[in-house]
């Protein structure tokens, strides 16, 4: 990691150790702190984790993962964009198209985001959720290539939810998709997505559209 990026985060650390403790009170507290400090200085993702949270919880119930899984992915998906910390201003808040060298410095914030989580123990467990959300069922995505069932499963789930919010959200170079268009993109891309939990979530959202 970045001498830059060290100097970074050990002020974060300094400004919010006393508050980080292993009660859930206390240390959801100093999560949703660490996740403002991302919305602060990115604001075309305001919300989006709290969003990307709520609605892959809603997702792991829809599948019948366990409570214990659910608490898992809830935490992941709060904290999967914390390594946007790592990542310049300039880069988060460009309203043009990124260069390569741009969009490799963005692949690097599921690396950064492990970075910052690492040194609290009792969230150990999200680690490997936070660090490939950005893998795709074939093998295309970052940062490791990894591919099908070895993505950790919380990372499949996170990334289909990951994937939706960000197209029915407005952008800074575009305007939100609507429902119908947002579906039809994901399942033209939908070797990038365990099929199996692809299948679940359009049900899932089906059944609420139908509401």
């Amino acid at each position: 990691m970045h001498n830059k990026l060290q100097g970074h985060l050990k002020k974060i650390y300094d400004r919010f150790s006393k508050s980080i403790k292993p009660v859930r009170g206390d240390y959801f507290g100093s999560i949703q702190a660490l996740v403002k400090l991302v919305e602060m200085r990115d604001p075309y993702t305001k919300k989006h984790s709290m969003k990307v949270s709520g609605v892959a919880v809603k997702l792991a119930k829809y599948m019948g993962l366990s409570r214990q899984y659910v608490d898992t992915i809830r935490l992941a998906a709060i904290l999967h964009d914390i390594g946007k910390l790592g990542v310049k201003e300039e880069i988060l808040l460009k309203e043009s198209a990124l260069t390569h060298d741009e969009y490799k410095a963005v692949q690097e914030h599921p690396s950064f985001g492990v970075d910052i989580i690492k040194p609290i123990p009792f969230l150990s467990e999200i680690l490997p959720i936070i660090r490939h959300h950005h893998e795709n069922f074939d093998g295309t995505g970052y940062p490791d290539g990894l591919k099908g069932e070895e993505i950790p499963l919380g990372s499949r789930i996170i990334s289909i939810v990951d994937v939706y919010d960000a197209l029915m959200s407005d952008r800074a170079y575009r305007r939100a998709y609507d429902p119908e268009r947002v579906i039809h993109m994901m399942e033209k891309e939908k070797r990038k997505f365990d099929p199996h939990i692809l299948k679940k979530f359009m049900e899932m959202i089906g059944s609420q559209h139908k509401r």
